[in-house]
């Protein structure tokens, strides 16, 4: 692993829990060892947005009384009585642009709503105590740091030559890592982690 290489979880993971709205606790289980850790919601992989982002995504899921609910029939949404194609913008997560093509006439450009708290809560809530695949945590390493297993000082930053000299199973150390989507940046523990190939 360097710094630069896209890392992500190689281990399942399930959600302990959510605390002050935004940080997640995540629980990795290797045999008999739990280990629980602390990193932010607002993971592109895991589908939370920060709220001024968390555009809902269109379809029959939302209740019929949503503006984005659609009904679908054949993998095709339905409008006005027509089955469409629904397209999302290529920058649907910073925008939430999507566009919805009929067979016949205009596309039509519409405007996701935002997740409202509730919305996000609820989903929250849904995810606290099931397993995801370890591979929805990604980032790009920013730096190697060893840290004091008992107060988490750092003692130094490991250069990319360095990290071999230092046992990749030692849970001090962990990666500076930075979502792709979201562009959040946290600390994770390098004996979880893996370059995606």
């Amino acid at each position: 692993m360097r710094k630069g290489d896209l890392l992500r979880c190689r281990f399942k993971f399930g959600f302990a829990s959510v605390n002050d709205k935004d940080l997640l606790t995540i629980v990795i289980t290797k045999g008999e060892t739990k280990d629980y850790i602390l990193m932010p919601l607002y993971i592109g992989g895991l589908g939370f947005m920060p709220p001024d982002f968390d555009y809902v995504l269109p379809g029959s899921y939302l209740p019929t009384t949503h503006p984005d609910f659609y009904r679908t029939e054949g993998g095709k949404f339905i409008y006005n009585g027509q089955q469409c194609a629904l397209n999302c913008d290529k920058d649907f997560m910073y925008n939430g642009k999507y566009y919805l093509m009929p067979p016949t006439g205009n596309i039509i450009t519409k405007t996701a709503m935002l997740r409202t708290e509730d919305m996000r809560n609820e989903r929250i809530q849904e995810s606290i105590g099931k397993e995801f695949d370890g591979e929805l945590i990604e980032g790009v390493a920013l730096e190697f740091l060893l840290r004091d297993s008992k107060n988490n000082e750092l003692i130094s930053v490991i250069n990319a030559g360095e990290t071999k000299s230092v046992s990749a199973n030692s849970p001090k150390v962990v990666a500076l890592i930075r979502d792709p989507i979201t562009f959040v940046e946290y600390e994770f523990p390098v004996l979880y982690l893996k370059s995606k190939s």
